[in-house]
């Protein structure tokens, strides 16, 4: 049986449009879909060590992404920042199990293709994120109006000290 073991293979998890759910470490919810890119680095042991090699590379990324995502929050999951490091962990965490179980799989790599809250929730947190955004820009409004009420009174005790400094020369003409 002739094998190709140069090309690198990709797996889309989870296949097709369904959800994958998994739990951050602030006890959310995230809808994830990935892909992971893998090679063959040892025949022999990809054909005869493990019954199906294929399905146990799909299982250790699987248990390798919820783990790692389990060590972040819901925010740094759905944000760009959080993800190369979770794709990271995910990559060295399979290359460890797979490595382990001795399948001849390399890890090229893991990239996280979407990153939402759940399909249910969306509108929840839609309003949350439209509150926090009617916060700031309340926090905002707030800071400007303390910025100008600050800025008249320094006015009106500017204006009250040039008085003052005047009366201090001459006190009985100014009474």
């Amino acid at each position: 049986e002739v094998t190709d073991v140069t090309s690198i293979k990709v797996d889309t998890i989870p296949e097709g449009e369904s959800e994958k759910l998994m739990l951050t470490s602030d006890q959310n919810l995230v809808d994830l879909s990935y892909l992971v890119r893998w090679n063959i680095k040892d025949l022999k042991l990809f054909r005869f060590r493990l019954a199906d090699p294929e399905e146990t590379v799909r299982q250790v990324a699987e248990t390798a992404m919820r783990a790692s995502i389990a060590e972040v929050t819901l925010n740094q999951a759905l944000s760009g920042a959080g993800r190369g490091e979770v794709e990271q962990r995910v990559k060295e965490r399979m290359q460890f199990l797979l490595d382990a179980y001795r399948a001849g799989v390399r890890v090229q790599g893991v990239e996280i293709k979407k990153a939402d809250p759940p399909t249910k929730t969306i509108g929840a947190f839609q309003q949350v994120t439209a509150a926090q955004q009617d916060a700031e820009r309340d926090r905002s409004n707030a800071r400007a109006w303390a910025q100008q009420l600050l800025a008249r009174a320094q006015g009106d005790a500017a204006a009250f000290d040039k008085v003052y400094d005047e009366y201090k020369l001459a006190p009985e003409v100014t009474k």
